[in-house]
């Protein structure tokens, strides 16, 4: 029992992880595509998934709109 419990906390920790660092390497990747999904990241419930978002798209786009879903959104319109 007492396995299990340290097994689903380990499943927990990873995926709340997993979006933090996915969202980072794509900023290193500077890869356009990233872009939308990265601004849908900038939604998320969890804080450092939402600031590695905004890192990330400041790394792609040269710009800084901070964790502003709107603003990044009316950038990329123009931009894509």
């Amino acid at each position: 029992m007492k396995r299990a419990k340290t097994i689903l906390a380990l499943l927990v920790v990873v995926s709340v992880m997993v979006p933090q660092y996915a969202a980072q390497a794509l900023g290193e990747t500077k890869d356009p595509r990233a872009v939308e999904p990265l601004i849908a990241a900038l939604k998320d419930h969890i804080k450092d998934v939402r600031r590695r978002a905004a890192e990330a798209l400041r790394n792609i786009a040269g710009k800084d709109f901070g964790k502003d879903p709107a603003k990044w959104q009316e950038w990329w319109e123009k931009n894509k």
